[in-house]
């Protein structure tokens, strides 16, 4: 199976990880059921801090639980992903 590994260390781009996802639904590789964005968990907190942060919802403590989904992909952990590091499957 393939994927696509991105990194959105240098500054958070969450618009580089939407455009990113936007690019693998319309691939054939891309399942409903199958497919998932792998990172570790500080990217995942980050992630869900940024957008709040974009949508106007930011909190000075932001909630640490893990997330089920991004842009209705699941999401996975993997603690051997350097921060930053999004695979894409």
């Amino acid at each position: 199976m393939k994927f696509n590994k991105i990194n959105i260390c240098s500054k958070l781009d969450i618009s580089l990880l939407n455009e990113s996802i936007h690019t693998y639904k319309n691939t054939p590789d891309y399942s409903e059921e199958n497919s998932f964005l792998i990172m570790n968990l500080d990217t995942m907190h980050s992630i869900k801090s940024e957008t709040r942060r974009i949508k106007g919802n930011s909190t000075m403590f932001p909630d640490t639980t893990p997330m089920l989904s991004y842009n209705n992909i699941k999401v996975a952990y993997s603690p051997s992903l350097e921060y930053g590091d999004v695979i894409i499957k």
